[in-house]
């Protein structure tokens, strides 16, 4: 068992160099900036296709809802780009502690498995099945859990500070907060990884349109709506600004029960012993 845990320990320290501060930083904002280009294309993209369904279809209504999602896709773009900056900042204006890196480390080893068996699977149903829809279905999933995992292994991104001397009442609500603002601190990823991912689908369903596999009336049919790609893309949209609420509906939440805490006797909380007088 001994060997056992050198061995989780140099896993947990290799994960740790190749995924440090610096390259989840690099990477986070290379991600959000992706998303001015990706936003862009699937907006041109959707009118573009609403634009050959109602050319074909003599549809005033089809041509009406590719311009209001071009225009809605621009004005998301702008509200969700703010709130993943609102997402960090409030990250860096939250400071919360926790008593040791056992529960983190543990997380981060466990998900890095996961995250690993993930894309083994998803290589494994694309090769299967002669088709690279498992692997688009489950790589969002596997970024984010690497994502993830760097944040667990890297506190300061978190701004979570090793208080050892924490009560347990203390400490259970800091870990509830640790591991949610490391999901509202990956906003930004979020919301390019979407993005992109969703262009992707749009763009497989232009081609089929342009290669004549799927038919105008085909494709009015599902209203647009029907393709997975503009799920991501408005899913996209939305998560920056549902982690930032979200997030500040659960801070107001840990505050209350950390007041009710500090409130309660020991041994919910720890009892601090009065300071001795000095000898004289």
């Amino acid at each position: 068992m001994a060997s056992l845990s050198r061995y989780v320990d140099a896993v947990l320290a290799f994960l740790r160099s190749k995924m440090s501060r610096e390259w989840f930083l690099s990477n986070d904002e290379g991600v959000t900036d992706s998303a001015s280009l990706t936003v862009l294309v699937n907006a041109v993209i959707g009118f573009t296709l609403m634009l050959i369904v109602a050319i074909k279809t003599d549809s005033f209504a089809a041509a009406l809802f590719g311009v209001a999602w071009f225009v809605a896709l621009l004005i998301g773009f702008w509200v969700a780009r703010r709130f993943v900056v609102a997402c960090v900042r409030l990250i860096e204006h939250s400071p919360t502690f926790i008593g040791g890196t056992e529960l983190t480390d543990a997380c981060a080893l466990l998900l890095g498995v996961l995250s690993t068996g993930l894309g083994a699977f998803g290589l494994y149903l694309a090769i299967d099945s002669s088709s690279l829809t498992p692997l688009w279905t489950l790589i969002p999933i596997v970024v984010s859990l690497l994502y993830y995992v760097s944040l667990l292994l890297n506190l300061d991104l978190l701004n979570v500070e090793i208080k050892s001397d924490a009560s347990a009442g203390e400490e259970a609500i800091s870990v509830f907060l640790l591991l949610t603002k490391a999901a509202v601190r990956l906003a930004g990823v979020t919301f390019g990884s979407l993005s992109f991912f969703g262009a992707v689908s749009l763009v497989t369903v232009a081609f089929s349109v342009l290669s004549g596999k799927t038919s105008a009336f085909e494709l009015l049919g599902t209203a647009l709506l029907g393709a997975k790609g503009v799920f991501l893309v408005l899913y996209a949209l939305i998560a920056p600004v549902a982690l930032y609420l979200g997030y500040l509906l659960i801070a107001l939440f840990a505050d209350i029960c950390g007041s009710l805490i500090r409130l309660a006797p020991a041994p919910v909380r720890a009892r601090v012993a009065p300071e001795e007088p000095p000898c004289v």
